[in-house]
């Protein structure tokens, strides 16, 4: 969600400074105080009307970035799956006799070459998720 038309702002509760809050404030969850340097939590803020509407707009951003990285990873698993498939068919000895030895190497190569990003995403799709599932948890807590 865009947020470059609505305007929050808070008080840091230390010195009183008033604090703009923008997306990548949201986005972090936080900031620190430009006059005197406190972390300014965006959960602890007073006004808790104004706590769940932010962390709302994170929530759905995160939603978001979770289905698009979900995606990708359902691309990469199935790009991942098609070749283990090719190379169980190479291993028949019944059949593909005439294929060379190079395309299975190829093909280990790029499993090999595939299955850590595969890995990775699967983990940042996985850190995406709890980190939605705890907003969203703490929300409906508030």
């Amino acid at each position: 969600m865009d947020i470059s038309n609505i305007h929050y702002s808070t008080n840091c509760q230390s010195c009183g400074y008033i604090v703009e809050i923008t997306q990548d404030i949201i986005r972090e969850e936080g900031v620190e105080c430009d006059a005197c340097g406190r972390h300014i939590s965006l959960w602890e803020l007073p006004d808790k009307t104004l706590v769940k509407k932010i962390m709302e707009i994170r929530k759905n951003e995160l939603y978001v970035l979770w289905e698009q990285k979900k995606r990708e990873y359902d691309e990469f698993s199935k790009a991942l799956q098609d070749l283990k498939n090719k190379l169980d068919c190479l291993n028949y000895p019944y059949e593909f006799i005439l294929l060379r030895q190079s395309r299975k190497e190829d093909l280990q190569d790029r499993i090999a070459a595939l299955e850590p990003q595969v890995a990775a995403i699967k983990c940042t799709t996985e850190d995406i998720y709890n980190h939605y599932a705890g907003i969203k948890n703490r929300l409906n807590r508030l």
